[in-house]
């Protein structure tokens, strides 16, 4: 279009518009898409940025193209910009001068002069969107996001507005990739992990605990064991405390202490245990010790063989680990201190001994009596 055309455009964008019933369109019509500047002159096709929406000039002479729509040369209407674009300014000549949608904004609507809107949470909008794309799992998008952004290590997601969506890696699990839907895998046996994890090993188990695989925690190992190394992946692994020790606490990295006097500790003893009657037990003891043949001990808690009592005369102590004596010593017999059978001192000649006896008694003056003798009445007058 040359200048002097432009200018008869202008012009008649200026003066006054006048009616269709003031001009005699059949004679002053024109093609669709031109405009005759002056009744006397050829019509000329329609400037570009502008449309001619009536070939009768007089009622209608070329309108600029408003915003949202661009107008080619020739245009008799308006060509909306396509969805995923606007038309900021009047005048557009063609799509191309359509301006894409910005990231992080949609447009809905073709012939639009602004966008529809920002990209609601929970959404995001590359350059050029048409509508809101739902965030994928394992992403967060914030309200006019261009794209969506991963979640970091150590989470994981379902679908998330923003970061504070990203759900803390399960305890017991790690999750070690960004935008991950599910948790890695379970903590490396050995090692605990905690909310919120990346890796499969960030804490070795402590002296004291076990850690089987998917540990959230430590676990202590039992009273009557104890751990004295790191990295116990099973309770198999806590140690048995050894005999002669106890271990009263969970979670020992040692013994508590050695068994005391008068007590004893066999293996994988939680506390010391009372020596019982019939036994005794020295310091570090595993197990009681029998207070030997011919002693008995009527008491608890000894700690040494002289707390056991030697048998009562006149009775015999057997077997060994006795809390009383066996029983009297047999007619016939006599049994001092200390005795193990029933048997232990035959009665001498001249003497007797019933059923108890301690020592013979002797026979009456001017009587008698043979070895082995259990009665005064075997006691005979010697002639």
């Amino acid at each position: 279009m040359n200048l002097q055309n432009l200018a008869i455009v202008l012009f008649f964008t200026a003066v006054t518009v006048k009616s269709d019933s003031d001009t005699d369109c059949s004679i002053t019509s024109c093609p669709k898409g031109t405009f005759r500047p002056l009744p006397s002159e050829d019509c000329i096709i329609c400037p570009a940025g502008y449309w001619c929406p009536s070939s009768c000039i007089w009622g209608n002479p070329p309108v600029i193209c408003q915003q949202g729509y661009y107008c080619p040369e020739g245009s008799f209407d308006l060509q909306p910009c396509p969805p995923g674009t606007v038309g900021y300014q009047n005048g557009l000549t063609d799509f191309s001068e359509c301006t894409i949608c910005e990231a992080g904004l949609y447009c809905k609507y073709s012939g639009a002069a602004w966008p529809s809107g920002r990209c609601p949470a929970g959404t995001y909008c590359p350059e050029g969107s048409t509508s809101p794309t739902a965030c994928p799992v394992g992403y967060h998008c914030i309200e006019g996001s261009p794209e969506p952004t991963a979640c970091p290590p150590g989470t994981f997601s379902i679908g998330a507005s923003g970061p504070e969506d990203c759900i803390p890696c399960t305890p017991g699990h790690y999750c070690s990739e960004q935008g991950s839907v599910n948790p890695t895998g379970a903590c490396q046996p050995g090692y605990y992990c905690t909310e919120g994890s990346s890796v499969p090993n960030p804490s070795m188990c402590p002296m004291g605990s076990y850690c089987p695989g998917g540990a959230s925690a430590p676990i202590p190992c039992p009273p009557g064991t104890f751990g004295y190394v790191a990295g116990l992946t099973d309770v198999s692994e806590c140690f048995i405390c050894p005999a002669e020790f106890y271990c009263s606490d969970a979670g020992a990295t040692d013994v508590t202490g050695r068994c005391d006097p008068g007590y004893y500790c066999p293996a994988g003893s939680v506390s010391q245990t009372m020596c019982p009657e019939g036994f005794y037990c020295p310091p570090g003891s595993p197990e009681p010790t029998a207070c030997p043949p011919g002693t008995f001990s009527d008491v608890i808690g000894a700690s040494a063989i002289d707390d056991c009592i030697p048998c009562t005369p006149g009775q015999y102590c057997s077997p060994a680990g006795l809390v009383s004596p066996t029983g009297a010593c047999q007619p016939g017999y006599f049994c001092t201190g200390g005795s193990t059978v029933p048997t232990q001192n035959i009665c001498s000649m001249g003497s007797y001994c019933p059923a108890g006896s301690a020592a013979p008694l002797t026979c009456p003056e001017g009587s008698s009596s043979p070895s082995g003798s259990s009665s005064v009445t075997d006691c005979a007058l010697n002639n």
